[in-house]
């Protein structure tokens, strides 16, 4: 047991400096076989942390706080959300003064004043000034236009790397006392990003937002950790310790008590089953004495037999946590009592002990279970423990000769390191707008620009709607299968044609009846918090109603219904080498020896343009095909059908031949290829259709 003398009147050796120099007696000269890292100290409360941080610095004590929370609320996630947000948006001028006064530019606040006296209405526009007579602020300003052009052209994790070598922003953070933990947790960031676009269909828009989300909310999310092998001494709390063990254990700060639960003078509380307490003044003196109803105490005396039994259990846990060497470490003022809800009046009250003593001597009947011939039998040996209790450690003590210096010789690689992409996840959508022009595939996965561009159509009045609306994809597949399509279409109503889709595609789906459908349709725009006039949402509901009672009446229908062996909104996933394909198919009708791939459409085009717009999406179901003609090889024939709901009983039916999936597998495998390596040419046929080009017909990239 460690006593720390708490006097106010002397500078007596602190709490910590104690478990200092007894970590020192443990570790040097050998005298035991307990390495740092064999050691772990545990705190009730995480406050605790500070002081023992502060004096394992001072002498050059080697350790690792043991899965501190709060990983995105770390400084380094702020830093690289500010650069990211700065170099998406250069008009948040928050972002940019946030980067520039961290570690990767470094700039002092009275830089910063400075550059804002500089002409421009945006912070950018004021450090671009400034740098025509500085050369930091040119060598910035050259950095971030780099940066900013390279995320345009290469994915995130590489540039995050680039950014670190550059701007020598892990060199900065080395040079902290938590070195190690800086640099995981940068480790941990890259890792994030890098799952985060695994899962597909994301962009640089959803990674900022999830960013945003996780900064402001996930404050339990747990820091990156620190190897449990190095040779450091592990802090942590009592809860985050259960499960290990460790040869040396010191329990810190055994005085510390937790959160009194009772209920105190002029303090309301609401409790489900004791409803609302409060202390009451005396004779409705404000200012005097307040008195405890029957109902209150009987509150603060359950409250108080829990918080023993917590304690206690807690206590339990933090001594069993020690292999072969357990300290407990405390300060204490004189005249301390040991009556208080803490672990060093637990073993006051355990040992019958006030540690006025150097020693204590425990005897106790230890019961052990001892084995004869296959027989277990119960006995009872008396046992003495000698306790040592000390306030002072002596020696002085020197960490720095203790830490093994490597003296490996380390091979330095200087060439460019390379984030190599593999386990996408393919569509058709993806596969047919790369078919159609590798720079709108560019502009739609790879930028997100389309969120972007339909802001900025929506508030620049377009002077004509070059094509009627044009669904490829089903609105399950992906988040924006129906926005980045080859069709433009402009609507200041919500009911959009995307709208439409979605909600047609859910009732053949759930295969509702007609009287269900207004329901559903209500329940719908509900659920998606969408704002609208009753007015407007009768007449969406009507045209509903009339293009499915179209289609209920239709023989194509029937015939559909007619199967007995088929799935609805049918999910596929295919490995093809390095990479998935994916597909969401409205319905798949199987039999002997044939699958047939029916896809619903709700294109609002006349009868007469039907032939070419399913020609069209027959790449779509040729992409399903494919991927089914591998699942499922004992199928000799794959039968591709498109069903427009507003013409439903038009045949458009295509039987697919394995020549031609042989050649989509071929363009599939080349289209992967050609994207990991930023291969976005144009196709400038594409621009009288294309969503990105403008009214002349000309790419807007």
């Amino acid at each position: 047991i460690l006593l720390a003398d708490g006097s106010k009147d002397q500078h007596p050796v602190s709490e910590a400096e104690l478990v200092v120099r007894k970590i020192a007696a443990l570790t040097e000269n050998g005298q035991t076989d307990v390495k740092l890292s064999d050691i772990a100290i545990l705190c009730r409360k995480r406050s605790s942390f500070g002081a023992l941080e502060k004096t394992f610095q001072k002498y050059d004590l080697p350790y690792a706080i043991w899965e501190g929370k709060g990983f995105y609320q770390q400084q380094i996630i702020s830093d690289f959300y500010n650069y990211i947000s700065f170099l998406v948006n250069p008009s948040d001028d928050t972002a940019l003064i946030g980067i520039l006064r961290s570690p990767f530019f470094l700039l002092s606040d009275t830089d910063i004043l400075t550059i804002s006296f500089q002409p421009g209405n945006i912070f950018w526009e004021k450090l671009t000034a400034f740098a025509k007579h500085d050369s930091q602020a040119t060598l910035i300003v050259s950095r971030l236009l780099k940066h900013k052009n390279f995320l345009q052209s290469s994915d995130l994790v590489t540039l995050l790397r680039i950014i670190c070598e550059q701007t020598n922003y892990l060199s900065i953070i080395a040079s902290r006392p938590q070195a190690k933990k800086e640099v995981a947790n940068f480790e941990k960031l890259i890792q994030v990003t890098r799952n985060f676009f695994r899962q597909g269909f994301r962009n640089i828009f959803d990674y900022l937002k999830y960013l945003q989300k996780a900064i402001e909310d996930s404050a339990e999310e747990g820091q990156a950790q620190v190897s449990f092998d190095e040779d450091a001494v592990k802090i942590m709390t009592v809860h985050q310790a259960k499960g290990l063990e460790f040869k040396a254990v010191f329990i810190f700060e055994c005085q510390s008590e937790g959160v009194n639960a009772k209920i105190k003078a002029k303090e309301l509380q609401i409790n489900k089953e004791f409803g609302l307490m409060a202390k009451l003044p005396a004779e409705n003196n404000f200012s005097g004495k307040y008195m405890s109803p029957p109902i209150v105490d009987l509150h603060n005396f359950l409250e108080t037999k829990k918080e023993e039994a917590e304690l206690k259990r807690l206590l339990y846990v933090a001594i069993t946590r020690a292999k072969n060497h357990l300290y407990f470490s405390a300060t204490i003022k004189p005249r301390t009592t040991f009556h208080s809800k803490n672990f060093l009046s637990l073993l006051s009250q355990g040992l019958n002990s006030d540690f006025t003593k150097n020693e204590i001597v425990h005897s106790v009947d230890l019961e052990y279970l001892e084995q004869k011939e296959n027989e277990e039998t119960k006995i009872s040996k008396p046992t003495e423990f000698l306790i040592n209790i000390s306030m002072d450690v002596r020696g002085e003590p020197n960490f720095k000769k203790t830490q093994n210096v490597n003296s490996k010789e380390y091979i330095i690689n200087l060439s460019k390191i390379i984030d190599i992409q593999k386990e996408e996840i393919i569509s058709a959508s993806k596969v047919a707008i790369y078919n159609q022009c590798p720079t709108k595939y560019l502009l739609t996965y790879e930028y997100g620009y389309h969120e972007l561009y339909d802001s900025y159509k929506k508030r620049s009045p377009q002077p004509q709607v070059k094509n009627s609306y044009f669904e490829f994809g089903e609105s399950n597949e992906e988040m924006d299968s129906n926005i980045a399509i080859a069709g433009s279409f402009q609507s200041k109503s919500i009911f959009s044609p995307e709208t439409k889709g979605k909600i047609i595609h859910a009732l053949l789906e759930k295969n509702l009846p007609l009287e269900k459908i207004g329901t559903f349709i209500q329940k719908y725009f509900g659920a998606q918090k969408l704002e609208h006039k009753p007015d407007e949402i009768r007449t969406f509901i009507e045209i509903i109603g009339n293009e499915m009672t179209l289609f209920y009446s239709s023989d194509t229908y029937r015939t559909l219904t007619s199967a007995t062996n088929y799935q609805n909104e049918f999910q596929v996933y295919l490995k093809e080498k390095d990479f998935y394909l994916f597909g969401i198919i409205d319905k798949v009708v199987f039999s002997e020896r044939l699958i047939k791939i029916i896809d619903y459409k709700t294109d609002n085009i006349p009868i007469e343009g039907l032939p070419g717009r399913a020609q069209e999406y027959f790449l779509q179901l040729s992409f399903y095909a494919l991927i089914l003609r591998k699942l499922f090889p004992e199928k000799e024939n794959i039968i591709l059908q498109i069903v427009f709901t507003k013409f439903p009983d038009e045949k458009h039916m295509h039987q697919v031949e394995k020549s031609e999936l042989d050649q989509l597998e071929t363009f599939v495998h080349a289209m992967v290829s050609k994207i990991r390596s930023k291969d976005f040419s144009k196709n400038l046929d594409h621009c009288g259709q294309c969503h990105f080009a403008d009214s002349r017909n000309n790419c807007i990239f």
